[in-house]
């Protein structure tokens, strides 16, 4: 019985639901600061909560641009941009890997068993040659 409404609870939760979820709020223009809860009543509300907590703290910081691709810059060396296209990479890989383990979880939590994996994240915003914010381009435009 009580793996039925765990498994219930957690139907409609998946890793690639939730980062799909995730995304699609990035692209609008008045996310977080947009005080509507489109989930009042399901685990849904504590998702987009905690997305919401996060993307402020993220707009507080103006290192954490989504409009600088490090790895096309122009403004950068080669090197730089094989650099951050490596880190990119292994960042796309490190997001499938989580998707997977949360799916794991919530499985395992339905019957009683649990596995996760820790990760550390990279700390590029506090880099000048990562950030252009912290390098004084912040008033400019960025070039593809």
């Amino acid at each position: 019985m009580t793996s039925e409404i765990l498994s219930n609870v957690f139907d409609d939760i998946l890793g690639q639901t939730i980062s799909d979820f995730h995304d699609q709020r990035l692209t609008e223009a008045a996310w977080p600061r947009r005080a509507d809860d489109l989930y009042p009543d399901e685990i849904w509300h504590w998702i987009e909560a905690n997305h919401r907590f996060n993307c402020s703290l993220w707009e507080e910081d103006q290192a954490r641009r989504r409009d600088v691709d490090q790895a096309h810059r122009s403004d950068v060396e080669q090197v730089h941009r094989g650099r951050c296209a490596g880190k990119a990479q292994r960042l796309s890989l490190q997001r499938a890997d989580l998707q997977y383990c949360l799916d794991t979880l919530l499985q395992a939590a339905i019957y009683g068993r649990a596995y996760y994996r820790v990760y550390r994240r990279f700390k590029m915003y506090n880099d000048p040659r990562l950030n252009p914010y912290l390098s004084g381009m912040h008033g400019t435009t960025p070039q593809p």
